[in-house]
């Protein structure tokens, strides 16, 4: 659901295309909205037809949430005290490159004119 002062991709109906951005400034009906693209023109579309735009406040806390994780050498819980519980763990194994599927056996059909 898009809120009052959303940014937003509008798709172009003639093209296809993402290419106009605009601004919600309310909503008229469920799934639709009234959309001012950047040139100043109020606009009425479906949601089908906006895409939410990330604010760059939201880009900076997903590049910080990735430096996290990327920067944790050793994950949760791999220590000496984690236990295995009887677990074991499956390796992968290569397949073998000599065996082929099973095919099935294909018999000619017994013809009239080839007993004779």
């Amino acid at each position: 659901m898009l809120k009052p002062g959303d940014n937003v991709r509008l798709r172009d109906c003639s093209t296809g295309t993402w290419q106009q951005t605009g601004q919600v400034q309310e909503e008229v009906a469920p799934q639709s909205y009234r959309v001012q693209v950047d040139s100043g023109l109020l606009l009425r579309r479906n949601r089908i037809d906006l895409q939410l735009l990330q604010s760059q406040r939201d880009t900076v806390a997903q590049e910080a949430v990735q430096q996290d994780t990327a920067g944790s050498a050793e994950p949760a819980g791999s220590g000496p005290d984690r236990a295995d519980h009887g677990l074991t763990k499956v390796q992968a194994s290569p397949p073998a490159a000599g065996l082929s599927r099973p095919k099935r056996h294909v018999q000619p059909p017994k013809r009239l004119i080839e007993t004779c």
